[in-house]
């Protein structure tokens, strides 16, 4: 694990190892102490979890295996392999490169990118890191895992060489917080992509799926949240891109981190 990397999510602290109550983890200088979880740390212990975070959350915990086989499924027997190059098309890896998943969910995603790249992932659940971390063994890829909110990403800045997101934006508590982070543990000149479900498809998902009605009421699904969030990239970012994908049913929101902007901070999150 590379503590060169990490922070206190909450307070942007360095981290170092150390124990507490018979467990190891991660600490900073004031005392916070974050636990390891099947090898990878836990940024969300002792922190609550409220609002639509928390449902999805809930959700991935009791349905983690399920989703992970319908998505071993659908590789196995759709074109959503082809499809995943096409999305992640623009994110110019090279060798060696830091390459952050934000919601890395079973790992699919990264199964499809070049192998000599360095991949990191977090999610906020752990019944989905849990599958993730058995997917990569079987495959034999090296993950860097952790659990963690995306609104409060626990690495430090200029970090990663290019930055995704596929799938979950819709239903962050507060989804230009979470853009806000992926830019700044981006590097200056890194591409970050942002690819989620439309209003299309999702309505049609949430009248077919059970499961998806147990996990989030109607009100939940409203149309302000079926689009590309592109009004949470600052407005100084100037080659933001919103494509359609698959007919419609996604939506690619793509831009690269500037160098900089002259005055202030290029990306400060709500509080």
């Amino acid at each position: 694990m590379e503590l060169d990397i990490f922070q206190n999510p909450y307070t942007g602290l360095p981290l170092h190892w150390a124990s507490a109550k018979r467990q190891t983890g991660l600490s900073d200088a004031n005392g916070a102490f974050f636990p390891l979880r099947n090898g990878y740390p836990n940024f969300l212990a002792g922190q609550k979890i409220t609002g639509l975070n928390q449902k999805i959350q809930q959700f991935y915990d009791r349905n983690g295996r399920m989703a992970g086989l319908l998505e071993r499924f659908f590789n196995l027997f759709s074109p959503i392999r082809r499809q995943r190059e096409a999305w992640l098309d623009g994110l110019a890896i090279r060798p060696g490169d830091r390459v952050l998943e934000v919601s890395v969910g079973a790992g699919w995603n990264i199964r499809q990118l070049p192998a000599n790249a360095r991949y990191y992932g977090m999610d906020i659940s752990s019944g989905m890191l849990d599958h993730c971390l058995k997917n990569a063994h079987r495959w034999g890829v090296q993950l860097n895992l952790c659990q963690a909110n995306a609104e409060f990403l626990p690495y430090r800045d200029n970090v990663f060489d290019s930055v995704f997101h596929i799938g979950g934006i819709n239903f962050f508590n507060d989804r230009g917080r979470a853009i806000c982070e992926m830019i700044r543990v981006a590097k200056p000149g890194a591409p970050i992509v942002i690819i989620d479900q439309t209003a299309k498809d999702l309505k049609k998902q949430y009248r077919q799926l059970v499961f998806v009605r147990h996990c989030l009421r109607e009100a939940d699904v409203d149309r302000s949240r079926l689009y590309a969030p592109a009004e949470f990239v600052p407005e100084e970012i100037r080659d933001v891109e919103v494509k359609l994908l698959d007919n419609g049913s996604l939506y690619r929101l793509s831009f690269n981190k500037p160098a900089s902007i002259p005055g202030r901070p290029f990306c400060v999150p709500n509080t």
